[in-house]
């Protein structure tokens, strides 16, 4: 979901692309892993981290600039909750003042639709933007049941 914030790269250009989440150093730092820890999201653990994206595929005012941000550690494959996790990552780091979704509001089209984007720009917490489409989910998991071609 990164990849629709534009102040952020997700680590693209470094050894660890997906694993570091960052931006531009003194825009952001390690508070953001603190409060991530705090959450106490299952499965994951966050690392303070400085790197700087040197290769092609990052986005270009991110390129060789001193990033600031996190090391995703998924610990817990069974209880990481991946879409949980990138969701109050926005969330952390809607509270920088750098924050800032790509113009074309790509994260709408990655989401399909700008329920998300709306709500975390609105001040919504983890919980109520996951809980939003919990309706729509249990709908979807009734009706793809009968699809499955394994129990």
């Amino acid at each position: 979901m990164f990849e629709a914030v534009s102040s952020i790269t997700e680590g693209r250009g470094t050894t660890r692309p997906f694993e570091l989440i960052g931006g531009l150093a003194g825009d952001f730092d390690h508070h953001w892993g603190d409060r991530l820890n705090a959450r106490n999201l299952p499965g994951v653990e966050f690392r303070e981290a400085y790197f700087t994206p040197t290769a092609a595929g990052q986005k270009p005012q991110l390129l060789n600039k001193l990033c600031a941000g996190v090391e995703v550690k998924v610990v817990d494959r069974e209880r990481y909750d991946p879409i949980r996790v990138g969701v109050a990552m926005l969330v952390e780091a809607r509270k920088y003042a750098a924050f800032a979704w790509r113009a074309d509001n790509w994260i709408d089209k990655l989401t399909g639709s700008s329920r998300l984007r709306e709500m975390i720009d609105a001040g919504a917490d983890v919980d109520d933007v996951v809980g939003a489409w919990t309706g729509e989910l249990a709908d979807f998991d009734g009706r793809r049941g009968s699809y499955l071609l394994y129990g």
